[in-house]
């Protein structure tokens, strides 16, 4: 089971990477919970169901001018998947560049993600 916990992350991670939104969200439960640890950033938050992820996904990359994420591992944690990955890009405002690692907490259930935990460096 624990392998195709890792497939199902596997092919979500790679639709994200090639911005196929439609295919990132079927691997996800319609009742999933995405939440951003407060180490994370100023604004993180705990959002609920695809529309609330979705949204909150589209925000995050359009503070950006380019955003680029880099997945270096994906791995199976017995019960859960762990995403090690870096983001980087530059503020669209700002200019400013920004670059740091992630750390990514998922749990899938009858092969759908029903929960995300972010972490950053």
């Amino acid at each position: 089971m624990s392998q195709e916990n890792v497939e199902v992350v596997r092919q979500s991670a790679e639709a994200f990477l090639r911005d196929d939104w439609d295919t990132v969200f079927e691997s996800f439960s319609p009742e999933v919970e995405w939440e951003e640890m407060p180490g994370l950033g100023p604004d993180a938050s705990v959002y609920h169901g695809i529309g609330e992820v979705r949204a909150a996904i589209q925000s995050w990359i359009g503070m950006w001018r380019d955003y680029e994420i880099e997945v270096h591992d994906i791995v199976d944690a017995g019960g859960e998947v762990v995403v090690l990955a870096r983001e980087s890009g530059h503020g669209r405002t700002s200019g400013v560049s920004a670059e740091r690692e992630l750390g990514e907490v998922f749990t899938v259930r009858d092969g759908k993600v029903v929960r995300v935990r972010l972490y950053g460096s």
